[in-house]
């Protein structure tokens, strides 16, 4: 992945949350948090 790529994801990402705030309060990010510590919980079982 080259800097300019990394950038634009980067700055792609932040402006997604920016929006998920203003327009519905952080409820995307809080779920994704819920799905991603879920999802840490399971291949922690596994391991």
């Amino acid at each position: 992945m080259t800097d300019r790529v990394a950038f634009y994801l980067a700055g792609a990402i932040l402006l997604a949350a920016a929006a998920d705030a203003l327009f519905n309060d952080g409820r995307l990010m809080f779920m994704t948090a819920q799905r991603v510590l879920e999802l840490l919980r399971w291949v922690a079982f596994w391991r």
